[in-house]
């Protein structure tokens, strides 16, 4: 009863949308989803070694169901309200217990988008979305607390992040700013951790593009180890990406990235730590267009300096 009623006030939610005093009349609804089962078998995959008899930290394997079921709803011509709920588990029968959140359904995106916001470049998208740019090497998916989901962190289909993102589309330019709530630890203490940005992308021209891109991360959370002098930690985040299509059906890119920044991990005032970091990435992708099912195949190489 408690899964049905969480779906049914989402729907409510897309379909009673107003914005100030202004109501908006559902012009078009589309409900969509996926349900994703999988085998998973993993040997040393986290490279350690486990207590003396203890296989639990090398070895893997089980049986996972991921599903979602999103709904898009166009109030207006350039208003689009989106909802989508997941649950993910592992396969356990009927032994499922409240505590390992096997049955929880879980608000996965809940965001607006507004197109032509105050004039036609500018396309403002408020609430809890997924973020990606470039080919993800910086930001891509939000970390998911190990303990909230019970499968591995890494598995998760859970991506988004609660931001604000602006889009001014100068065809052949594109740029993007984004602010994003990491973690807020209180409503009435500036303790939290944000990140901010900004991504650039310009087709030079159909076969070649570029993006340019700035992100600061800053850690206000006094309890945090980089943050025990109470002064934020501020990682700052460059970086270019050039992609190429030299031949048909061949996709190739080069992207680079530094970090640098300044930590208060010490308890005295005068006292500080430097990030000071890069990162290099080359992929190489081919898709075979003219088979049944396009296959596609790669390769990648990433460098972190660490």
């Amino acid at each position: 009863m408690g899964k049905r009623l969480i779906v049914i006030l989402a729907l409510v939610l897309l379909v009673g949308l107003t914005f100030g005093a202004a109501y908006a009349e559902v012009q078009n609804v589309k409900v969509s989803g996926d349900i994703t089962a999988s085998a998973v078998l993993r040997q040393k995959f986290n490279l350690e070694t486990g207590a003396a008899g203890d296989k639990a930290d090398i070895d893997q394997a089980f049986f996972m169901t991921q599903t979602r079921v999103r709904v898009d709803a166009d109030l207006t011509d350039n208003v689009i309200a989106t909802v989508r709920l997941i649950n993910e588990r592992v396969w356990n029968g009927q032994n499922d217990t409240v505590s390992d959140g096997s049955g929880n359904i879980d608000l996965d995106l809940a965001y607006v988008t507004l197109k032509e916001f105050l004039y036609s470049p500018l396309t403002l998208t408020i609430g809890r979305q997924e973020i990606h740019f470039g080919n993800g090497l910086v930001i891509s998916n939000a970390r998911v607390p190990s303990g909230v989901i019970n499968i591995p962190t890494d598995l998760t289909k859970r991506k988004a992040f609660d931001a604000i993102r602006a889009t001014l589309n100068y065809d052949p330019l594109v740029v993007d700013l984004i602010y994003a709530k990491i973690n807020e630890q209180s409503t009435i203490r500036n303790n939290d951790t944000n990140l901010w940005g900004i991504n650039a992308t310009y087709d030079i021209n159909k076969k070649v593009s570029v993006s340019g891109y700035y992100f600061l991360k800053s850690d206000n959370n006094p309890g945090s180890v980089n943050n025990s002098n109470g002064k934020a930690d501020k990682v700052n985040t460059v970086g270019l990406l050039v992609s190429t299509t030299p031949i048909e059906n061949l996709i190739a890119s080069f992207e680079g990235a530094f970090q640098f920044g300044k930590t208060d991990g010490a308890s005295d005032t005068t006292s500080y730590n430097r990030h000071k970091a890069y990162a290099l990435q080359a992929m190489l992708d081919y898709t075979f267009a003219n088979l049944k099912m396009t296959p596609r195949i790669g390769g990648s190489y990433t460098y972190l300096s660490g």
